[in-house]
C-alpha cells in the first residue's frame, strides 16, 4: 500500500458509511487485513494512468503489477491516450455483455408472457376487461419508454400514432375484442423487454451525461454496434489523443469506473486530480459515485487536492508520519 499512501490525505469514497467509519477507525497495521476481509477484486490507478487489477484478464495476460514502489514490472507503461483507448475498448466490451444479457432476459420474459396469455384461453371464455383507451395508455407509456431507449440505439421507436390509427379504424366490437387480445401480449412481451435492459439503460445514460457534463465542443455517444465514441460538436470523430490533457483524464477515470462494476471491487487511485482544473476537482467524487450506483464499489483516492478535500470531509482521513 505505500504507493499509495504517499499523498497527504486519503479519502475513502463510498455509499457504504460503515465502510467509511470503519476505515477511518482502524489504524495502518489492522487495515490491509481489513481490506483483505472485504474480499473484493482490487483495481489501482496510479499516477502514470495504467490500471492495475489483481485478477487475469480474459486474455490470459495478467494486468496485475503489485501495489508498492517496489515493484519492477517490465512491461512498457502506455501514453494516457493508449491507457484510455483500451479501457474504452474493454468497456465496450462489458456493455455488450450486459446488453446480451438483458436481452436475453427479456426474450424469456416475453415466452413468459405468451404462454401465460394461452393458459388463460385455454381455462377461461370470459371477455376481456381491457378496453382500447386502456391499450392506447399503454402504448403511450410504451412509446416514451421505446424512445429513450432508441436514443441509445437499444430499440425501435414505438409509433404509438399508427397503432391508435389503425385501433380508430376497428369499428365492429368483435373485432376490437380480437385487436384487444392481440395487443395486450404485445404491449407486455415490450414492456418485459425494456424491464430488462433498463438498468443497462440508465448506466450508460449515467455515464454519458457524467462525461459530458465536462467535455467542450465534444461529446461522447454510445451504440450497441460501435459502443463509447466521442464526436466534436460537427460530428467528426476524435481520437482519445485529440482530447485535452484533462478531458483524457477525466473520461480515462470514468470509463474505468464502468469496468470496475464487474464485480464486488476496491477502487484505488493516486492522485485523481491529476491535469483536472479546480472545478472539475470539485466535482469528481460525485460523478465517480453516480457511475458505480448500484454497484459493490468502494474507491480509496490519495490526493493533494485541497478542492477535492474540503468538498468532501466526511469522507477524509488525513495521514501522519511515524512521529505525528
Amino acid at each position: 500500500m505505500r504507493r499509495i499512501l504517499g499523498s497527504n490525505y486519503r479519502i475513502y469514497a463510498s455509499s457504504k458509511q460503515d465502510f467509511i467509519d470503519n476505515a477511518n477507525q482502524i489504524d495502518e497495521d489492522a487495515f490491509t487485513p481489513y481490506l483483505q476481509a472485504l474480499k473484493t477484486r482490487p483495481f489501482f490507478l496510479a499516477d502514470d494512468r495504467r490500471i492495475h487489477v489483481d485478477a487475469e484478464q480474459p486474455s490470459g495476460r495478467s494486468r496485475h503489477s503489485g501495489f508498492t514502489e517496489d515493484d519492477k514490472s517490465e512491461e512498457k507503461i502506455s501514453s494516457v491516450a493508449e491507457e484510455l483507448q483500451t479501457v474504452i475498448q474493454r468497456a465496450n466490451e462489458w456493455l455488450r455483455q450486459q446488453l446480451l444479457s438483458g436481452t436475453q432476459r427479456g426474450s424469456y420474459g416475453a415466452d413468459t408472457i405468451y404462454r401465460q396469455v394461452l393458459s388463460h384461453l385455454a381455462v377461461s371464455d370470459a371477455e376481456s376487461t381491457r378496453t382500447v383507451d386502456d391499450l392506447l395508455s399503454d402504448l403511450q407509456q410504451l412509446g416514451d419508454r421505446s424512445a429513450r431507449f432508441s436514443e441509445l440505439g437499444l430499440a425501435p421507436r414505438v409509433s404509438t400514432d399508427d397503432f391508435a390509427r389503425l385501433l380508430d379504424q376497428i369499428k365492429e366490437n368483435s373485432r376490437r375484442e380480437a385487436a384487444l387480445s392481440i395487443l395486450a401480449p404485445y404491449i407486455e412481451g415490450q414492456k418485459a423487454r425494456f424491464d430488462s435492459l433498463q438498468p443497462v439503460e440508465e448506466l450508460i445514460r449515467t455515464f454519458i451525461e457524467n462525461v459530458n457534463r465536462y467535455l467542450r465542443d465534444k461529446r461522447i455517444h454510445f451504440t450497441p454496434a460501435k459502443g463509447l465514441r466521442i464526436r466534436s460538436q460537427h460530428g467528426d470523430l476524435l481520437t482519445p489523443a485529440q482530447l485535452s490533457s484533462g478531458e483524457r483524464q477525466l473520461v480515462l477515470l470514468l470509463t474505468n469506473c464502468l469496468v470496475a462494476r464487474e464485480s464486488a471491487s476496491l477502487f484505488l487511485i493516486d492522485e485523481p486530480e491529476l491535469s483536472l482544473n479546480v472545478k472539475w476537482q470539485r466535482e469528481l467524487i460525485k460523478s465517480l459515485l453516480e457511475c458505480v450506483r448500484g454497484a459493490n464499489v468502494q474507491f480509496i483516492l490519495a490526493t493533494h487536492s485541497i478542492e477535492m478535500v474540503t468538498r468532501n470531509r466526511s469522507y477524509l482521513a488525513q495521514l501522519v508520519g511515524e512521529h505525528g
